[in-house]
C-alpha cells in the first residue's frame, strides 16, 4: 500500500512537473516571437546615427553625416535639431533620396 502511494506521488508529481515546463516553454517562446512594430520604430537590424545639426563640412569630413551613414552602413539619422533654413530641407530630402529614415527633433530655432 506505501509503495502504491508513493508511485501515485511520484507519477503526479511528474506530470505537473511536465505540465510546468512546458507551460514556462510556450512562455519563452511567445516572449521572443516577432513582434507588431510601428513603421517608425527602429528594427532589431537597424544602425543609427545621431548628428544633432547640419555642419558646412567639406563631404568626407568626420562631421559630415553622409560620409558617416556610408562608413557605418546605417539605416536611420535621427536627432537633429532643426532650423528650418533651405540648406537643411536639401539635405533632409538627400537623407531620405539614400533610403536612409530621417528623425528629426522637436526644440530647434526658426530662421529669421
Amino acid at each position: 500500500m506505501f509503495s502504491t502511494n508513493t508511485v501515485s506521488l511520484t507519477s503526479c508529481r511528474t506530470a505537473l512537473l511536465a505540465a510546468a515546463a512546458f507551460a514556462a516553454q510556450t512562455l519563452s517562446v511567445e516572449a521572443g516571437s516577432q513582434y507588431a512594430q510601428e513603421s517608425l520604430h527602429p528594427l532589431r537590424n537597424d544602425v543609427t546615427i545621431r548628428t544633432l545639426r547640419f555642419r558646412d563640412v567639406p563631404p568626407g569630413h568626420p562631421q559630415d553625416p553622409f560620409a558617416a551613414a556610408d562608413d557605418f552602413f546605417a539605416t536611420r539619422l535621427e536627432w537633429v535639431y532643426l532650423s528650418f533654413t533651405p540648406d537643411e530641407k536639401e539635405k533632409t530630402e538627400r537623407i531620405v533620396e539614400e533610403g536612409l529614415l530621417f528623425g528629426g527633433a522637436g526644440g530647434g530655432q526658426f530662421s529669421s
